[in-house]
């Protein structure tokens, strides 16, 4: 996109604002005739009339991933409309990134309440004076396929509703989790083919109904970071996975539907003081949601597992890149065999991620449906809990080994165990 950052831009009499539109475009231009010579195969007519209409409009960006919204003047909009009404050019105004959480990574346009009311200021002071309204970009999106304020805001009201339930029940960190795993795994696996954003962005699979596992990572990671407690956090990881010979098949012999080459998962950090809970651990909403395979779900079979259990997946085989050059090999499918217990989350968490057990678990459970269920006495959720253990259980068989150490897998293959017979 042809493009001026707001601050720049704004600061600017609408002379000069016009001075730096058309000499930009004529850099542009004069790019695209040296690497004519370069690359010949390229559509430089339409390179040419893109820049050119670029050239005919203020494009200008506030970019939340450079700076916070507080760094931006908003008051300089009057210079950009005063411009846009003088030259009798468009004006747009990109939104990119998001607010700033206690978190390494931001979740794209997931925005503080008082930062949100700011943007929709703006958005109001630019269709009052008949401009384009604002416009929202996520990372991987493009200004074509912009979002809309209130397809953003609805994607906020939808993560601030989880928030407030939460802290109206005041739950743990771990039942904090097991409440927003439920709700995520609400959500059908559903691909987007003609729009990859719609089910990899928190705007995308919350304004339709495509979704996969970059979408459960990113929603779980937009309610955590907006409901900012201590002793909660969530980071995302992609890694891939390659199929093995003793992956489960079906009874017309294919192979059961798994993860797939790519695949992304939640890294939570951990510190509940009620459970007595501290460390790292990997929680995998989308493995757990709905799809044809499991109409209802797979329950908590891949809820809050040790790192360790990464390794333990039943017919495919983890893998993580461990440096630039490994990841290079990855891609180019010429990577060699690595040493499990090198891989970056194995190696740095393993130490930290102790397995929860049963009992924990299925208290923490029980604690988050007495507030899902609270028309039912104890004695009823009790029974309601221990079925989707039951269940989780059963689909935890065909996820991971026997060898994994999260507590419903545990608990699966104990309960498989052959009965010895009594001595005589």
């Amino acid at each position: 996109m042809f493009e001026i950052n707001f601050q720049e831009a704004g600061k600017l009499s609408a002379n000069k604002l016009h001075e730096l539109i058309l000499f930009r475009t004529t850099m542009l231009l004069n790019g695209v005739e040296t690497n004519r010579r370069k690359y010949p195969d390229l559509d430089y007519d339409k390179i040419e009339k893109q820049i050119q209409e670029f050239g005919k409009g203020i494009n200008v960006v506030i970019n939340l991933n450079e700076l916070t919204l507080r760094d931006y003047n908003l008051n300089l909009v009057k210079n950009l409309i005063n411009c846009s009404n003088l030259y009798n050019l468009p004006l747009n105004i990109y939104v990119v990134g998001g607010s700033r959480f206690n978190s390494t990574e931001k979740v794209d346009l997931l925005f503080k309440d008082n930062e949100f009311e700011k943007l929709e200021k703006l958005d109001m002071i630019l269709r009052a004076n008949n401009k384009n309204p604002l416009k929202f970009m996520d990372s991987i999106s493009n200004p074509e396929k912009a979002w809309t304020i209130s397809q953003v805001k609805n994607a906020n009201n939808k993560i601030d509703e989880i928030v407030r339930f939460i802290r109206a029940n005041k739950f743990s960190p771990l039942e904090t989790m097991a409440y927003i795993h439920s709700v995520a795994t609400l959500f059908t696996y559903n691909e987007n083919e003609k729009d990859f954003m719609q089910s990899r962005t928190l705007v995308g699979i919350t304004n339709s109904n495509h979704i996969v596992c970059v979408g459960y990572a990113t929603f779980i990671k937009a309610i955590i970071d907006k409901l900012n407690i201590h002793g909660l956090s969530c980071e995302n990881f992609s890694s891939t996975f390659t199929q093995t010979d003793d992956a489960l098949t079906l009874e017309n012999g294919e192979k059961l539907p798994g993860i797939g080459s790519g695949h992304s998962q939640c890294m939570i950090t951990i510190h509940d003081f009620k459970y007595r809970i501290k460390g790292t651990y990997i929680d995998d909403a989308c493995f757990d949601s709905r799809d044809n395979q499991y109409p209802n779900g797979r329950g908590y079979a891949n809820f809050m597992f040790p790192v360790t259990d990464l390794l333990t997946y039943k017919g495919y085989k983890f893998n993580q890149p461990t440096d630039i050059s490994s990841l290079i090999d990855q891609l180019l499918g010429t990577d060699q065999e690595v040493d499990p217990q090198q891989l970056p989350v194995i190696r740095d968490y393993a130490k930290h991620s102790q397995p929860i057990k049963f009992e924990i678990l299925r208290n923490a459970l029980i604690e988050v449906y007495k507030k899902l269920l609270s028309n039912y006495d104890d004695k009823h959720i009790a029974r309601y809990v221990d079925m989707i253990i039951e269940a989780s259980m059963e689909n935890s068989r065909t996820t991971f080994t026997s060898e994994a150490q999260n507590a419903i897998a545990v608990k699966t293959y104990e309960q498989k165990k052959p009965v010895s017979e009594p001595a005589k």
